[in-house]
């Protein structure tokens, strides 16, 4: 706090003391002309300036001593504020790239299903074709042979020499070609659709759980390490299952199946040398596994019979 000459000169005080003599000068003055000694009222016009200067000084004073304080008090509390927001922010933004993390994972997986379960149905559809299309075409052509005039219904005519009894069981016998041609054809198709159904199957949650109890034996392995799933075994196993014999389609399925079962996490990759990836099942998961209800895969009559509904 710096006086001017005049206050200085009002006050009476010199101007080579300390800030603590200053105070203390100060309110001596303060004390000494307070209007409370004189009976509640200034004495002389002299006693009144001496206090309202002395008053005005020392509340200058306070100011100056307290507006560092109060700066940075209001600093501090901005400062906390931002920090507060920073981290509200930084949580929005965790949790919005978990958000995030968990649609793609999910796209992922929806991705490499919708794959396998194409590649599956064009591997089923290629490996019954053969059949499906050689019986409905022999079925088709003793049809046209048995049913038809001339010229392909009378070659029977011509070659059994018009005798009415062989001619008539010529053309049952092609009835018989062409009855047994419909059913292997709609035969293979069920057959088709039995490996598209059950690769669909083992895609689900619950289907995968049925599918790894069932085929326990072939999939998991005992190692140093705990319960070991290999894409290999588990490729194996989806063979034995859908009934098809296209690696590519078994191999993308068993990739779909492991990325379920990691973003369940039941499963967790380890390190090996081998062209097989390998991964370690979660002991309480397969302690569930082990006391899951067997589920047995129907037989392809059984499951023909079977309403949509209850086929596995």
């Amino acid at each position: 706090m710096t006086l001017t000459p005049e206050e200085r000169a009002s006050l009476r005080i010199s101007g080579d003391i300390s800030d603590i003599e200053l105070r203390k000068q100060l309110r001596r003055i303060v004390v000494e002309n307070h209007p409370d000694i004189s009976g509640g009222s200034f004495n002389t016009d002299d006693q009144k300036i001496r206090f309202e200067t002395a008053q005005n000084a020392l509340d200058a004073i306070k100011r100056e001593r307290t507006r560092p304080k109060t700066e940075l008090a209001v600093i501090n509390a901005t400062h906390n504020s931002l920090v507060e927001m920073h981290k509200a922010l930084l949580k929005v933004i965790t949790e919005q790239q978990a958000v995030t993390e968990v649609v793609d994972k999910k796209a992922a997986l929806q991705e490499l299903e919708a794959k396998a379960s194409s590649i599956a149905t064009q591997s089923a559809r290629t490996a019954s074709a053969p059949m499906r299309f050689g019986s409905f075409g022999i079925a088709s052509i003793a049809v046209l042979i048995a049913i038809l005039d001339k010229p392909l219904g009378g070659l029977l005519e011509e070659a059994f020499k018009a005798d009415p009894v062989q001619v008539r069981t010529a053309k049952l016998f092609l009835g018989f070609v062409a009855v047994l041609g419909l059913i292997l054809g709609f035969l293979a198709k069920q057959k088709e659709q039995r490996s598209i159904d059950r690769t669909k199957e083992i895609l689900t949650d619950v289907g995968v759980q049925d599918f790894l109890k069932h085929y326990e034996d072939i999939i998991f392995a005992s190692e140093n390490e705990g319960r070991v799933i290999t894409v290999e075994r588990l490729t194996t196993a989806v063979g034995l299952h859908v009934g098809i014999h296209d690696t590519a389609a078994l191999q993308s399925t068993a990739e779909a199946m492991v990325e379920k079962l990691m973003q369940r996490a039941v499963i967790k990759p380890i390190e090996r040398r081998s062209f097989s990836p390998a991964f370690l099942i979660d002991f309480d998961f397969y302690l569930r596994l082990s006391n899951r209800p067997p589920r047995r895969p129907d037989s392809f009559f059984r499951w023909l019979f079977r309403p949509k509904t209850q086929r596995y």
